[in-house]
């Protein structure tokens, strides 16, 4: 039942169990007057609730809460949970972190006098210094003025050209842990060329953040493809495992590469080096039939669609065998992460796959309803949501006439 908070008469309780009225909820009876003032009460109400779910966003991406649920990305967690894109929750983390330094489009968004749509479309131009201005410009006009003003501020000029094509470059710099950073500085025009080739380039992926998917198409469009996966010799003795070249391996990782790869251990003792296992990877019909069978990652809540890896549900080293019924598809993300954390693999006869911690906690686990509920103050005066705009003409350089160049 929708209850009423009684010491705080203009609180609404957002999340909780509709009763048989709001089911049905049937407005064909209603004044023209009635529903006109419910959607521009709701508008202003829902700017409310956005603001406060933004400053939430921030913080929970900030904290990297995503990572206890497995997740890549923060965009991943609210697809997950949340049933967002992972564009729509892109564009929410971009603007919710731009709000940070923006406090009076802050206060009138969080306000409800200012629209999600107007603050998405500002918070792609203002800085501190012109706060106020897009402010006030977003408070008065309309989204569609609004969105005229933000285009024709970011225009861009004969000289802005000119300048783009003299600091073009590339180059690369090699980080303390040894990923390598690329750059590359390019006029508009042919930057537009270049991230049309490389988007078209992504696989379908709708597991892990847009970025690491861009990665992996320059990647193969600059080296041509990837190349088969070559044999990988683990060493193993009194300190851990590592690699041929000396590199240190986290247990659960070389593991890892016994699932997809054709791994040799290697065992030292004081007697010497010996061969303890052999294992070939899954062939190519194996894994072109997992492929078949499983469109995406299998791991909950992960939609990953390009390339993938083998794992063994039962383990090689427990005597797991490389049978298509003991492999499941994973991305290698949420494959590292199983090895890594040690979680338990549960694959259901219908090959649904779960997943959990090591102490049965499910990754994917339920949130308490009675911790979604939310209470919302009511607006004082909603009608400003939409904008005071009196009907005159919209002048563009009147309007971006007393901004501070950027």
């Amino acid at each position: 039942m929708s209850t009423m908070i009684e010491d705080r008469p203009n609180a609404k309780v957002i999340g909780s169990t509709p009763n048989d009225d709001d089911t049905a909820f049937d407005v064909s009876g209603w004044s023209a007057d009635r529903i006109e003032a419910e959607l521009v009460g709701f508008a202003s109400l829902e700017s409310r609730a956005l603001y406060r779910s933004l400053r939430l966003l921030v913080e929970f991406d900030r904290r990297q809460l995503w990572g206890s649920w497995m997740c890549r990305s923060v965009m991943q967690w609210l697809s997950m949970k949340c049933g967002l894109s992972l564009s729509a929750g892109g564009e929410r983390l971009r603007v919710g972190y731009a709000l940070e330094s923006l406090p009076e489009i802050s206060r009138r968004f969080a306000a409800g006098r200012i629209s999600y749509s107007k603050v998405r479309a500002v918070t792609r131009v203002a800085t501190p210094a012109s706060d106020e201005q897009w402010a006030d410009l977003a408070e008065n006009g309309t989204a569609a003025q609004l969105d005229r003003l933000v285009w024709a501020k970011r225009r861009v000029s004969r000289q802005e050209v000119c300048d783009q094509n003299a600091i073009r470059g590339a180059g690369w710099t090699t980080n303390a842990d040894g990923s390598v950073t690329l750059t590359l500085t390019l006029p508009a025009d042919e930057a537009v060329e270049v991230k049309a080739v490389v988007e078209a380039a992504i696989s379908p992926d709708k597991g892990r953040p847009r970025t690491q998917s861009r990665a992996d198409a320059v990647v193969g469009l600059l080296t041509g493809g990837r190349t088969p996966a070559g044999e990988v010799l683990v060493h193993v003795d009194g300190n851990g495992a590592h690699s041929e070249s000396g590199t240190a391996l986290h247990p659960g990782l070389a593991e890892m590469f016994s699932c997809d790869h054709p791994v040799t251990t290697v065992e030292h003792s004081p007697d010497g080096p010996r061969v303890s296992r052999r294992d070939p990877a899954p062939s190519k019909a194996q894994r072109r039939l997992l492929g078949i069978r499983h469109r995406t990652c299998q791991f909950p809540g992960c939609h990953h669609a390009g390339d993938f890896d083998a794992h063994h549900v039962v383990e090689r080293r427990r005597g797991g065998p490389t049978r298509l019924w003991n492999l499941a598809r994973l991305c290698r993300f949420h494959h590292r992460m199983i090895h890594l954390w040690g979680l338990v693999v549960t694959l259901h006869p219908d090959r649904r796959l779960t997943v959990a911690w090591p102490d049965g906690t499910p990754v994917d686990r339920e949130l308490d309803p009675q911790r979604c509920r939310v209470e919302l103050e009511a607006v004082e005066d909603p009608d400003r949501i939409g904008g005071l705009w009196d009907g005159s003409r919209l002048h563009i350089d009147d309007c971006l006439a007393g901004f501070v160049p950027d």
